[in-house]
């Protein structure tokens, strides 16, 4: 897959540091072979480290030095632990820095780059944003393209009508030349198409006809000149002479101040453009009403909080995604009759931070203002590794003498009591759970590597999303959908806030937190949400515990992995309402 990395100047400093790893004398009893894949792993680190693009070849090295050595444990990480170390410090060097940003991206309208040949070689944000909604086929856009009457500039510029998609949206694509910028970072670049949405709505026709006072006639041809279509062709589709037609533009010109025929387009695709871009941040305001941001104030500075819903108190927490999660979600546990008060930890949302574990501040610090906020007849609901966060928070609590009402533990899974449960998992989970395992700064150099690369543009963004669930089949088949592949990509974007906070929950997820379960379990109700595909832990290990635990029971949906809580979310919030009202349960 193409995405775009920026300008390191990686190849001269890579060189370097090959030669430079050349030299270097490893010690020990390793074989000739063993040392030179341990070699290799430490040259594909720094490259990954410099060059995101070779983040495929350090997991190839990884995975071959990890067979190698898996039985020396400790020992052999304890060899490669430093090399790593420098490694990770130039990755995070290179993160702090300024993001270098795609020429091609600098555009805000939808843009798509093509070779001599008309071969696409890259799409930006925009673009790729309209893909995802599947209002963009760029394959049919280009076989569709019909060249327009109308001309652009100093007659280098180009336009054409075309449709988005089959039976989809209409567009203006505005060709030009590659510019410089873009040249110099697609070498083979030699012309883009600027694409102008111009289908055509009855909203926009009604303002159209308010703001200009237009007649249902000219509507019509406003309508054909925004499709690109000419006066000829305009007269053929409305069963009008093409005198009519051409006094109708007349007066179109005449309303609108526009001195001739292409500048009425012109003025026509931006008013649309607006239109489209205010109908979206109307969609997005009515979907942030339905919770609130707040600043708790406190000892350690501020802490941001979301809230939404009203009744029953929860303390929501989660690591891997966001606070406030998705409407569906939201809309689910309302309906359910929760409050939710969801803290996002300390360095991320821009609140106060403390050196070291964002986890660890959130609970030293806040955990005593989160249960007064809650109330004692609080339900704790972590998801993914928040589950981790959220079970400590039962037993810190429940141990100092204070109540809760339960814990729900969604997509956690149970406590990993060992790092052999993990060598039957599939090749990206034993990857990192592995690496958080023994060698702690491999991972972090991972997550580093990961979101620059994630951050090059939407190339980037792509890869990145699809790595995450490469080895989850369920998962995988949902990124198809537009919905959750935006969900996933807002997630990473968040936990990208601090990439070596990531690989430290990844850490604490597959350590042995059972100690925190057993408090909780000891004394009120435990349940599991799980999907029964759940790629990182199974579901077998789930039942297992329950058996084993009066108070602990679960729900395993069928068909389901990790993104288990944005499929069925009323099914999930249902369980814990029906739990809270049972005698036997919460």
């Amino acid at each position: 897959m193409l995405f775009h990395t920026g300008n390191y100047g990686s190849a001269g400093l890579a060189n370097t540091v090959k030669r430079k790893m050349m030299k270097t004398s490893w010690g020990g009893e390793m074989t000739a072979n063993r040392s030179d894949r341990t070699l290799e792993l430490v040259s594909a680190a720094y490259g990954a480290a410099i060059e995101p693009e070779r983040f495929d070849k350090l997991l190839a090295a990884w995975d071959i030095w990890c067979d190698e050595h898996l039985h020396e444990a400790e020992t052999a990480f304890e060899i490669l632990s430093p090399k790593f170390e420098e490694a990770v410090s130039a990755a995070t060097s290179m993160n702090s820095g300024p993001q270098v940003v795609s020429a091609i991206d600098a555009t805000q309208a939808p843009l798509i780059l093509l070779d001599a040949q008309e071969i696409v070689l890259a799409v930006n944000i925009a673009a790729s944003s309209l893909i995802a909604n599947a209002e963009l086929d760029v394959d049919h856009l280009i076989r569709s393209r019909q060249r327009s009457d109308l001309e652009f500039g100093a007659g280098n510029l180009g336009a054409y009508r075309c449709s988005g998609a089959p039976g989809g949206r209409a567009y203006l694509a505005v060709e030009a030349p590659a510019s410089g910028a873009i040249v110099a970072q697609h070498g083979s670049a030699a012309k883009m198409l600027m694409l102008s949405l111009i289908d055509w709505d009855e909203a926009f026709a009604a303002d159209l006809s308010d703001r200009f006072g237009l007649s249902d006639a000219e509507l019509r041809v406003a309508r054909g000149l925004l499709e690109g279509r000419t006066a000829q062709e305009i007269s053929g589709e409305l069963e009008r002479s093409v005198a009519t037609i051409r006094s109708h533009i007349k007066a179109l010109l005449q309303k609108s101040g526009a001195r001739r025929q292409t500048e009425f387009v012109q003025l026509l695709t931006i008013l649309r453009q607006a239109g489209a871009r205010a109908a979206a941040s109307e969609a997005m305001s009515e979907h942030q009403g339905d919770f609130t941001v707040t600043e708790m104030t406190g000892p350690a500075g501020k802490l941001s909080l979301v809230r939404y819903g009203a009744g029953r108190p929860a303390l929501y927490f989660t690591t891997s995604s966001l606070p406030e999660e998705t409407p569906e979600l939201r809309a689910a546990f309302t309906a359910a009759g929760f409050e939710i008060i969801a803290p996002a930890r300390p360095g991320f949302r821009g609140d106060a931070r403390r050196t070291g574990d964002a986890s660890d501040a959130l609970l030293d610090d806040w955990l005593d203002h989160l249960v007064e906020a809650a109330g004692p007849d609080a339900v704790l609901i972590g998801h993914r590794e928040g589950g981790i966060l959220a079970a400590e928070a039962a037993s810190r609590i429940l141990r100092s003498g204070g109540a809760i009402r339960g814990l729900v533990l969604i997509s956690t899974g149970a406590p990993a009591l060992d790092i052999a449960e993990f060598e039957n998992a599939p090749p990206t989970i034993k990857r990192s759970f592995r690496a958080a395992r023994y060698a702690l700064n491999a991972l972090t150099l991972g997550y580093h590597t990961a979101a620059r690369v994630f951050r090059s543009g939407q190339f980037g963004e792509d890869k990145i999303v699809e790595y995450f669930y490469r080895d989850s089949p369920v998962d995988a088949r949902r990124m198809n959908e537009p919905r959750m592949r935006q969900i996933t990509r807002d997630n990473i974007a968040y936990c990208f806030a601090d990439p070596s906070q990531i690989a430290r929950d990844v850490a604490s997820w597959g350590a042995d937190w059972s100690e925190h379960f057993a408090v909780a379990a000891a004394k009120v109700p435990v349940v599991f949400i799980h999907g029964s595909e759940h790629s990182f832990h199974a579901a077998g290990r789930i039942r297992e515990i329950a058996a084993r635990h009066e108070r602990v029971s679960h729900l395993i949906i069928d068909n389901a992995a990790q993104l288990v809580i944005y499929e069925e979310p009323s099914k999930i919030a249902d369980k814990i309402a029906d739990l809270w009202s049972r005698d036997d349960g919460f």
